[in-house]
């Protein structure tokens, strides 16, 4: 006697992983499940794309339930759909099929910092915000991590805002990176420095309060304290050189004259004053004597060969102390070609005793910033890095906050005609190179490899810094 069982239902198949539709990336788990309990579950195969996926099937066919199992590799696949399909097939010949979307994705995203603080700042508690970029996930479903002065990163989320509170003077790195759906972390996660200052406090000290001086040309000195920012200090407006705490500046005296006031500032607009009150003498009877004493260049970085000269004055006989250590540098009738040179950096105050034919005298002084060669290029370069890494997030006007004001038109003019572009050609640039400092004004070398006549040749363009009526420096043009 034989039985025959008649079985014309299919089995029953299912996806259990990967999820429909999800983003997916490297190796990917894949695992159907198949049951028939009629005739048993005869075979099962995986697919992808069409193309048979080598499986795991557990227990050994055939069977009444099944498992396929398989890894995926995903890293050579285009980004974008791709589609799972599992078949199972029972021991009468009835089939099943099953299909399954899912999104690989095996690019990382790219996050940019959208605003917050950069180069020197006063205030304690700062805010940052960012976004990024994904060819698979939208911008509002990314994920953002972020994390302060290497610290431990924080957990991803969605929101694109950090504060950070409390923060101790000195300088400080801000990172933030993005996560897309995949699972893909941005590598390059975007970064952005800045330095809490410790504030700003100036100080005369010479002319004391309520001295008597006589009109002319006024040797002024003093302090200057902005936590180890970039400063800038003027006396009735007139710059003064700064060196370290200290600054000097040769001031004209009116008859009218009663106040000297000193302002510091830095770049990011934190300021102070302190001012003395000043008697006036009655101004002395034209002479020979009356003059100032003119060094060119006045500011510069080590080794400084500067001249000397006079102006107004016409004396018979000349000392000079240049480096203003009390011992003549020079004695004779006339200082026409005498030069000076000032190996180490440091602020110097450089004195001429004027003597004239009846034996009378008169001192005349000058201020001579030599500046530290290696100071001086970190603090420039650290200003165009920074230019840069706003051009390279297109904030346009936070790039232009290193110009100088007279220029800020023409760039933004500028950089709006280049466009988008903007942001490559800056990321594209190369190391700027220091020529020279000299009498506030800064030269740097910028190479750049282009296509010309047919060929990739580096050419060098120029990049100009100058400082400005406060002191500060500032992009001039490039």
């Amino acid at each position: 006697e034989v039985l025959i069982v008649h079985d014309a239902l299919a089995p029953t198949l299912g996806f259990q992983a990967p999820p429909a539709g999800a983003h997916v990336r490297g190796d990917v788990g894949v695992q159907a499940q198949a049951a028939d309990a009629g005739a048993g579950v005869a075979t099962l195969t995986l697919t992808v794309d069409g193309q048979t996926l080598a499986a795991a099937i557990t227990p050994a066919l055939p069977a009444e339930a099944a498992t396929a199992t398989a890894t995926w590799p995903t890293t050579g696949l285009v980004d974008g759909a791709h589609t799972l399909g599992a078949l199972a097939i029972d021991q009468a010949g009835n089939t099943a099929t099953t299909t399954r979307v899912v999104l690989v994705d095996n690019t990382p995203p790219d996050t940019q910092i959208t605003g917050g603080p950069t180069g020197q700042i006063s205030v304690t508690d700062v805010t940052f915000t960012f976004t990024g970029t994904d060819n698979l996930t939208p911008v509002d479903i990314l994920r953002f991590a972020w994390r302060l002065d290497g610290g431990a990163w924080s957990e991803f989320q969605t929101a694109t805002t950090a504060s950070v509170t409390n923060l101790a003077p000195g300088p400080h790195t801000f990172e933030v990176k993005a996560r897309d759906l995949a699972g893909n972390e941005d590598p390059t996660p975007a970064q952005a420095t800045f330095t809490v200052g410790a504030g700003v406090s100036v100080t005369i000290t010479s002319p004391a309060d309520g001295t008597t001086v006589p009109t002319g040309m006024l040797l002024v000195t003093g302090t200057v304290d902005a936590g180890g920012a970039e400063v800038g200090v003027a006396v009735n407006s007139v710059p003064a050189a700064v060196q370290g705490n200290a600054f000097a500046a040769v001031v004209p005296v009116t008859a009218d004259m009663t106040v000297l006031t000193a302002t510091a500032i830095t770049p990011d607009g934190a300021s102070a004053s302190h001012r003395v009150t000043v008697a006036v003498s009655a101004p002395p009877e034209p002479s020979s004597l009356t003059g100032a004493l003119v060094v060119v260049p006045d500011s510069g970085v080590a080794p400084l060969v500067a001249r000397f000269s006079l102006s107004g004055a016409t004396p018979t006989a000349i000392a000079l102390d240049a480096d203003g250590d009390g011992t003549p540098d020079f004695q004779g009738p006339s200082l026409e070609g005498q030069t000076f040179t000032y190996a180490q950096a440091g602020l110097y105050v450089a004195r001429a005793t004027l003597t004239d034919a009846e034996g009378r005298q008169s001192t005349v002084s000058a201020v001579v910033n030599v500046l530290e060669r290696a100071q001086m290029d970190a603090l420039l370069k650290a200003k165009w890095n920074a230019m840069k890494a706003a051009l390279t997030r297109n904030d346009i006007e936070g790039a232009l906050a290193f110009f100088t004001p007279p220029a800020r038109d023409r760039f933004r003019a500028l950089f709006a005609l280049v466009g988008a572009r903007i942001a490559q050609i800056a990321a594209d640039m190369q190391d700027i190179e220091l020529v020279y400092v000299l009498d506030g004004r800064a030269k740097y070398r910028l190479p750049r490899t282009q296509l010309y006549a047919g060929q990739l040749t580096t050419l060098t363009y120029y990049v100009y810094f100058v400082q400005d009526d406060a002191g500060l420096w500032s992009v001039e043009s490039f």
